[in-house]
């Protein structure tokens, strides 16, 4: 008998346009502070990027769907404990795997060694962030026992940590951001949590779905755009709108979470086998990619070497397949493929 598990095909190409997503934006903003606002390597790296915005939440969207499902014996006994320890020790692991090309530092220095890995690199705060939401799944399930008990969590972490944070970019409200500075925190992460199941459980309609369309397609136009005009009025990249927690951030990662659930089922056969095997290593994929990003700064090719609007995603896409390599060859080894 086959035991294999049933893969989902939509969740498989989510997470590997959202991969390549996370390492387009990390490449779009790798060299951004060094170039002029409103130049047109600055205006491509920043369309690319406001776009790209959206591939973590939609990860937490996927993560909402597959956890918190409508599973009574799961939710008696959810492994969220190991779960979020498994997270930090990667994240431990991978911090002093970032740390070895400064070793001579550390241990000139032994006392910077602790805060060294606590720091990590700048992409493993999403491990931590995992780990915290993964510590609060007994309360997620408790929450979402019922459709109604979940729309109503639901609005009441949007309105919490979407708008109102979103309000504080506004003319004559910048002061809601000393009110919420010390409740906002990362808990803005746990509305895709809950996002995720929602659409689980139940679909949006025709007429929602649309209206979300249009939705995220106006919010990543305003992100993009406001991105540009404050950037330039301050001379320096200033990505308030880009926020992932941010209103504009949230309706288009709905609404790409949405579409690609709707429209798509299926898949050739040789996309769908390739979407599959990109997202198995999904994690590792993330972990390793900025090791080719740091590559690129060692050797000194730029971003903008060549013209931005067709070298920015050729770069994200060699980084994709070479950190798909990597990760492939580490899942090969026992004791290294519980890290990747």
């Amino acid at each position: 008998m086959d035991t294999k598990p049933t893969r989902i095909v939509f969740l498989d190409f989510l997470k590997t346009i959202c991969l390549f997503g996370v390492i387009l934006g990390h490449l779009c903003t790798w060299e951004i502070h060094d170039i002029a606002p409103g130049t047109a390597a600055w205006n491509v790296s920043n369309a690319y990027n406001t776009i790209c915005r959206v591939s973590v939440p939609v990860f937490l969207m996927i993560s909402g769907y597959l956890v918190l499902e409508e599973n009574a014996c799961r939710r008696k006994m959810p492994k969220s404990l190991a779960s979020a320890g498994r997270f930090l020790l990667i994240y431990l692991v991978w911090s002093a795997v970032y740390a070895l090309p400064s070793w001579r530092d550390l241990l000139a220095s032994p006392g910077s060694l602790i805060p060294t890995l606590a720091r990590g690199e700048f992409h493993l705060w999403y491990l931590i962030m995992l780990a915290g939401v993964y510590l609060v799944l007994p309360l997620l399930y408790r929450i979402t026992r019922t459709p109604e008990d979940a729309d109503r969590a639901l609005a009441v972490m949007f309105v919490s940590t979407i708008l109102l944070p979103s309000l504080t970019g506004l003319p004559g409200l910048g002061w809601l951001s000393d009110l919420l500075g010390s409740l906002y925190l990362d808990t803005g992460f746990l509305f895709y949590v809950l996002a995720g199941y929602r659409l689980r459980c139940r679909p949006l309609g025709t007429r929602a779905r649309r209206l979300l369309y249009a939705a995220g397609v106006a919010a990543t136009i305003w992100g993009g755009a406001a991105t540009w005009y404050l950037s330039c009025q301050s001379g320096s990249f200033f990505d308030f709108w880009l926020d992932q927690r941010s209103l504009t951030v949230a309706l288009g990662a709905g609404a790409l979470f949405v579409w690609v659930q709707q429209h798509v089922s299926h898949l050739p056969g040789w996309v769908e086998k390739a979407a599959g095997s990109v997202s198995r290593c999904s994690l590792g994929i993330y972990l390793v990619h900025v090791l080719f990003l740091l590559l690129l700064r060692k050797f000194g090719i730029s971003v903008y070497a060549l013209p931005p609007v067709f070298w920015l995603p050729l770069l994200a896409v060699g980084v994709l397949l070479l950190s798909l390599a990597l990760t492939a060859l580490l899942r090969r080894f026992p004791l290294v493929r519980r890290f990747v």
